[in-house]
């Protein structure tokens, strides 16, 4: 049976439980079952918060806003690791924005490294989500929105393309999570 179910699990999922195994890490197994079992893995507490700002998204005007909430998700472990006030999302602040200098790892020529950065702050997760849409879901002056992509994944593409994470898996993780939201 187990044969079988590994034969059955997509090549990812199938890798990511073999490494779980080896880990010991009982998350990364339920996570590498969900195409099978169906169960994504989060908590109620993760659920519920990723769909407050699917909730958002759609507010604010995302085409796409499981991405939105991935992007939440992946830039603020869930909600737990804010990179400034009501900052899910990692953006970067200008010289005149109020903001909070953290560490953060950027990937500069293919070299990952931990650099400080100036993080806006916001009034609230909504203003957060706001500004997140408008400056990448939007047109905004020198991106074409993504709102513009025909697909979620072309999406996730079209933000990391466009520079919003150095980090040259971006898209994929963005992907991986919001098909486990869908």
């Amino acid at each position: 049976p187990a044969v079988q179910m590994m034969d059955n699990l997509p090549l990812a999922s199938a890798k990511l439980f073999q490494s779980g195994l080896k880990n010991g890490s009982e998350v990364q197994m339920r996570r590498a079952l969900t195409p099978l079992t169906g169960d994504p893995g989060y908590t109620r507490q993760q659920k519920r918060t990723a769909n407050e700002f699917i909730d958002m998204a759609l507010t604010s005007g995302a085409k796409f806003p499981e991405l939105v909430a991935a992007q939440m998700i992946l830039e603020s472990a869930g909600g737990t690791a804010l990179s400034g006030t009501n900052n899910f999302f990692g953006m970067k602040a200008t010289s005149a924005e109020s903001s909070t200098a953290k560490q953060t790892t950027e990937f500069r020529d293919g070299v990952e490294r931990v650099e400080t950065a100036n993080f806006k702050n916001y009034n609230s997760p909504q203003e957060s989500v706001d500004d997140l849409v408008n400056k990448w879901y939007k047109d905004y002056p020198g991106y074409q929105g993504v709102n513009n992509a025909n697909s979620l994944e072309e999406a996730a593409m079209m933000l990391q393309q466009q520079g919003y994470a150095t980090d040259p898996e971006y898209a994929q993780k963005l992907i991986q999570i919001a098909n486990r939201l869908r």
